[in-house]
């Protein structure tokens, strides 16, 4: 990727792993399967774990699933705050 800047798409299941590779993360919706967020990694690279955006960004996308967890809940961010999940 470094070297050719083609895009890449890649599934996981893992946010952290989203956020450190990830310039874009789609989060999916379940049945039927439909984009419900879109977050932006503005965290420059290489990505450290323990860096604050890093975090930020990983509670972003944690908080994006959540929403998707809960019937009738919008796509919103500001619907929940930050890292006040459920399920994870």
């Amino acid at each position: 990727w470094k070297a050719y800047r083609q895009t890449v798409v890649m599934v996981t299941h893992d946010a952290d792993e989203a956020v450190k590779l990830a310039d874009r993360v789609i989060v999916m919706a379940p049945r039927p399967g439909r984009i419900a967020d879109e977050i932006i990694i503005v965290t420059g690279r290489p990505r450290d774990h323990l860096d604050d955006s890093f975090g930020v960004a990983r509670r972003d996308v944690l908080a994006s699933l959540d929403r998707t967890m809960k019937p009738g809940e919008g796509s919103r961010r500001e619907s929940i705050s930050a890292g006040a999940g459920s399920w994870w």
